[in-house]
Order: C-alpha cells, then structure tokens, then sequence
C-alpha cells in the first residue's frame, strides 16, 4: 500500500513540517525517497526544517499508534548456516550445502567483505555423514573380493571333459564364452592330450590272412566281432562325441591287437605242421 493512504498520512504530514525529513522518516521507519515521492504525489509542500541533532537510540520515540514498525536485520539466509565455511573453501561448496547458487554465496560473501578462498582442502563433513562413510567403503571391498560371477561356474568341473558346447548349452552362454573361461583359467579342451580316433577300416581292405585250422577259426570269430563291435563306435563317435564310447574303443583297439598276435602265431603253427593259409572274404 502506498505511504499516503496509510491511517498515519495526516500525522506524518503535520510532522514533516515540523521536523526534518531525516527525522521525519526515522520516526516512521521508512527511508526518505519514498517519503519525498509520497509527498510529491500528493503535492504536498513543506517549509524548509533545519536537521536536528540524532537523538541517542534510548531516547528516539516510539512509532505512533498503528504503524508497524519494521526491522532493520534483513532475512535471514540460509548461507548464515555456513557461515563458518564461507572463506575458507570455494563458494561451490557453500552453495552444494546450502542449497543455492555459487552466485547467491558469492554475493552473501562480498556484501560481508569476506574474500574468496583458494584451493583449500574440504573440511570432515558432520559426524553422522562421517560414519556412514565407513560403511560404503565395507560395502565397496566386499563386492571387489566377491567379484563377478560367471554363469559357467556351477559347471566348472565339467569343463574340459565334455564338449564346449555341451557346457554351453548348460549354462545358457556361447560357445565362444566356454572357450574364453576355459583358456583364461588354463583348462585344456575335450579331448586335447587324448590319442586320435583310429580310422574305421575300408569295408574294401584285405583282410589279414587266416589258418585253416579249428584254432584260428575260434579267433577269426571273435576277431570279427571285435571288429564289428569297432566300426559301431567309429559311427557312434562321428555323429556326437561320447567320452565312455572313446574309452570302449581304446579297450576294443587293444583287444583287436591282442587278437592279431594269437592269429599270428596260429598261424605259424599251422605251416609249421604243414597246412596252407586262405583268406577269408
């Protein structure tokens, strides 16, 4: 509201011819421009006063009746809260605090004659942000040690002894991915360090030369059904690899060669008696 439709406009006006406007506006508290555009508004004149001495802050009347008198301290600002560190680090930091503009504290700081601060160390924080610090710190080397978990560790133990692909297949991952975490820890593959598969035997090779005699008949039986035995394997191993099926023809290969020297020698015999050799197929 303006100062003229004020209930004490007829009173300041009877007083600002009587004292100066100095006093006259220190009596109503409010600063004298806006008591001299309020007069000028209104037309008002007044015959030149002179200044009277300031009266001692003891002595200085009361404001009249139903003026409010306002106080002279500003508004507080949420930067007196920080008041302690204005100064002594950057502004930016005060602000961060305090919820405001690097330009708001700079501001607050100058108007207070406080120069700025250089690159000072940030002093602790509060004793309650200072303890939970420590737990973040626990928080953070606990997951370092953990580290992060592969989705092939649960099959672990089976890597190296089956196919990639099979852990892969487990683990819900890509070959490739059984393969980087089998070379990173230095695991060999399937079948790596295992002799090759023998080559099934052409159906068309000659067959090894066998007695004409009851002996070398036992073994030629049996020697068929090894080799029969040999060449189920081979197919089995050439559709999927098979672990269990690679140590039966090792076991089938040796007999197989087992086999081939009792021939061998039963032969021998039978010519050494006399009788000739024929060859099967």
């Amino acid at each position: 509201m303006a100062i003229e439709n004020e209930a004490f406009w007829p009173e300041l006006v009877k007083s600002v011819q009587k004292h100066s406007l100095a006093d006259t506006a220190e009596r109503y508290e409010m600063s004298p421009v806006d008591l001299v555009a309020a007069l000028r508004r209104t037309g008002t004149t007044r015959k030149p006063v002179k200044a009277k001495a300031s009266t001692p802050a003891k002595a200085k009347a009361k404001a009249p009746k139903g003026v409010k008198r306002r106080s002279k301290r500003g508004p507080k600002s949420k930067v007196d809260a920080f008041a302690h560190l204005v100064g002594q680090v950057p502004d930016r930091v005060v602000a961060e605090r305090a919820g405001l503009t690097v330009g708001a504290v700079r501001n607050w700081r100058v108007a207070r004659g406080i120069p700025a601060a250089g690159r000072q160390a940030l002093p602790p924080e509060p004793l309650a942000a200072s303890k939970a610090a420590p737990k973040v710190a626990k928080k953070t080397r606990k997951a370092k040690r953990r580290g992060r978990r592969s989705k092939i560790d649960p099959f672990e133990q089976e890597v190296g002894t089956v196919p990639d692909r099979v852990i892969a297949a487990k683990a819900g991952v890509t070959v490739g991915a059984v393969q980087n975490f089998r070379k990173v820890r230095g695991i060999p593959g399937f079948g790596a360090g295992r002799p090759a598969a023998v080559a099934a035997p052409s159906p068309k090779a000659q067959r090894p030369a066998v007695a004409s005699s009851p002996k070398a008949n036992g073994l030629v039986a049996e020697a068929a059904q090894t080799m029969a035995s040999i060449r189920r394997l081979h197919q089995r191993l050439a559709a999927q690899p098979d672990r269990d099926a690679e140590r039966e023809l090792l076991s089938l290969l040796s007999a197989r060669d087992a086999l081939v020297v009792k021939l061998g020698h039963a032969a021998l015999e039978h010519v050494a008696q006399g009788g000739q050799l024929a060859f099967a197929g």
